[in-house]
């Protein structure tokens, strides 16, 4: 199970990478809709379900690794 402060860190180290990787034209409001989308996922779902959502396929496992 992730501790509460390794997910905190995981939840920090996505929003970085989508603020390093949005396009300047339309940083903010994407950036804003996606994160406001995860951490409606988050609440609902926990991190590791929402990572799953986000960043798994329908039939791959995901691993967490640190």
């Amino acid at each position: 199970m992730i501790e509460e402060e390794e997910e905190l860190r995981i939840i920090k180290q996505i929003f970085l990478i989508i603020k390093e990787n949005i396009p300047d034209d339309c940083r903010d409001l994407v950036i804003n809709r996606l994160m406001d989308r995860i951490m409606d996922d988050i609440k609902e779902l926990g991190v590791k379900e929402t990572m799953k959502k986000w960043l798994g396929e329908e039939d791959e496992e995901l691993f967490i690794v640190h």
